[in-house]
């Protein structure tokens, strides 16, 4: 298993079924689209997992480039299959994932060390002298990530946590019931906040649709034992691999780290193996007993663990109170 696993993290899943998306997203262009007529400066402000994020300059968008002058930008087939999966979460109106701006083609520019985008207009250049691209813009969430928040602070409040979870339950349930969506890749890093701090799902770069047995997809401390399975066998899994995610998610910030580690991959996988003949977990006096119930019940084996609308009605949620809301969870907007 080991060494399947090790070669497998390596690559990047084959996927056959994406198709690119129409030039301009009208609907969202007439709200809050990118101007057409102007040079737009970028600044690296991120790294996705499957290359940087730059933020526009002056608007509230933030973009992933399909091909650029660097291999480290970004590969093509993953950005045009996130743009898909983002529209499909519009038209399936999944609640808690990033708004999709849009999906076209630019002309990439670099100058001084940063890159500029401006809109590739019909019959106005000449396209086999230059650098173009696709470019996926989404909304900028001001306040920053959940794994902002972990290396700020180590671990979150349990009644943040609570509102955390309950959202990003919601969006699972729409995503797997009517988008038939696997997101594959949920873990702090990828839970973001608006200006209003609301959470907003981001990088789909690796999602999957319905029973999947692609190579290993996702981060290693957040991966679900049937995806390290999958990468040594070939065998299905589905959508219950985001609730392991999601689990392992609640307990690093819960916790204030992943709920099983490893030294390596090796030793990571060793753990994992490990873990699943006997799935205890450590928790602190400070953790609630619903709390432990509910990640517990995330933490397991996949014919025992919870599916999202399961998980909603666990008793943990019926706890929150609907006075409660998110604290800003980073106190200043990021500056880049």
């Amino acid at each position: 298993m080991l060494e399947a696993v090790s070669a497998n993290l390596c690559r990047t899943p084959s996927f056959d079924h994406y198709k690119v998306l129409p030039p301009i997203l009208e609907k969202n262009r007439s709200e809050y689209g990118l101007p057409m007529d102007e040079t737009l400066q970028l600044k690296k402000c991120g790294r996705g997992s499957q290359g940087d994020i730059y933020k526009v300059d002056k608007f509230d968008y933030v973009v992933k480039i399909a091909n650029g002058p660097s291999h480290q930008i970004g590969r093509a087939s993953v950005v045009a299959r996130e743009a898909k999966a983002l529209n499909c979460c519009q038209r399936f109106a999944v609640p808690n994932v990033i708004d999709l701006v849009e999906y076209r083609k630019y002309v990439l520019l670099k100058r001084d060390g940063e890159f500029e985008i401006r809109a590739l207009k019909k019959n106005s250049i000449s396209t086999n002298k230059i650098q173009t691209s696709e470019v996926l813009a989404v909304r900028f969430a001001a306040n920053g990530s959940l794994e902002d928040r972990l290396i700020k602070n180590g671990r979150i409040s349990e009644q943040k946590c609570k509102l955390i979870a309950k959202s990003i339950l919601e969006t699972l349930v729409v995503l797997h019931n009517k988008a038939h969506i696997m997101h594959r890749d949920i873990k702090p890093a990828n839970i973001m906040f608006d200006d209003r701090d609301n959470v907003k799902l981001i990088d789909f770069g690796v999602y999957a649709r319905g029973d999947s047995k692609y190579q290993f997809a996702g981060s290693p401390y957040y991966a679900a034992p049937e995806i390290w399975k999958s990468s040594k066998d070939g065998s299905h899994y589905d959508c219950k691999v985001d609730l392991w995610s999601l689990g392992a998610t609640l307990y690093h910030v819960i916790m204030g780290k992943p709920p099983i580690e490893g030294r390596n991959l090796f030793h990571l996988a060793m753990m994992i193996e490990k873990f699943m003949s006997n799935p205890q977990l450590d928790f602190d006096d400070k953790v609630s007993p619903n709390a432990r119930s509910l990640i517990q019940s995330l933490l397991t084996a996949a014919d025992k663990r919870l599916d999202a609308n399961q998980a909603l009605k666990h008793p943990w949620f019926t706890e929150l109170k609907a006075s409660w809301s998110l604290e800003p969870i980073i106190c200043k907007k990021l500056k880049v």
